[in-house]
């Protein structure tokens, strides 16, 4: 029920304003949430099932979000401003080759939706295309517009799921919570480099997620909720027992 009137609401934030912000604090989201499944370093953390350094983290950061209602800061610089620079031009680009027949039929931007209470993701687009039968069908978008030129011609050997999982499995996780939080039965990974000739600037590819993933994802998310709720009884704890070392008036 909470769920159901949080995305209510979400549906009328547009992406990257306050309320935006608001909404996602301290919840993991689908941009970061590669962090939950990176692997530990040493063998014996991996066997235990613990978090690795950065799982930690990024666990940590949700808990300060909560605490402090202000969002982590989040990477900025040249390579950030120059994939909002290019985005919408990218998705447009991608829009033509897919065939996307008039512009309302791109949405920019959609809301932020959660998957449970504590997790969720915003989609870069929604394209409609056409079935063949009269009808239409909606395809997720996860756009990237790389500043490094070097990292699109990466992203132009992807061809599905698992290519992407190999090349950048960063994105691998971002797409699969999105298709999560937007039931969703495909998603498209688009990179866009508008300094490369005609004919190579857009790459994209269907991305079909394998159960097995889904189901992984779906797990570590519950086990890093229950983390997370751990490591704050121990930080609240902790900030108690400091009671006990006031000076005496």
């Amino acid at each position: 029920m909470l769920q159901d009137l949080l995305n209510k609401l979400s549906r009328e934030i547009p992406q990257n304003t306050a309320a935006w912000d608001r909404i996602r604090l301290g919840r993991f989201t689908a941009s970061k949430i590669w962090q939950l499944m990176s692997e530990p370093r040493s063998k014996a953390a991996k066997e235990a099932g613990l978090f690795s350094e950065t799982g930690e983290r990024y666990i940590a950061q949700t808990i300060a979000e909560e605490l402090t209602g202000v969002p982590v800061e989040e990477t900025w610089g040249r390579a950030i401003d120059w994939g909002n620079e290019y985005e919408e031009e990218a998705i447009l680009a991608l829009a033509d080759k897919m065939g996307v027949e008039k512009p309302e039929y791109i949405q920019f931007k959609p809301a932020f939706t959660l998957f449970n209470e504590y997790s969720g993701g915003s989609p870069d687009a929604k394209l409609y295309l056409s079935d063949g039968n009269g009808g239409y069908r909606w395809v997720g978008v996860e756009v990237k517009c790389p500043f490094n030129s070097i990292n699109h011609f990466w992203h132009s050997q992807i061809i599905d799921a698992e290519t992407l999982k190999e090349i950048d499995s960063t994105y691998y996780w971002q797409v699969c919570l999105n298709i999560l939080c937007q039931r969703a039965a495909e998603w498209v990974f688009c990179s866009y480099d508008p300094r490369y000739p005609d004919g190579k600037r857009v790459h994209w590819a269907f991305i079909y997620p394998s159960v097995d993933d889904l189901t992984a994802l779906c797990e570590k998310i519950d086990k890093a909720w229950a983390r997370r709720a751990e490591v704050m009884a121990k930080f609240m704890e902790y900030d108690s027992a400091n009671e006990l070392y006031k000076p005496k008036v």
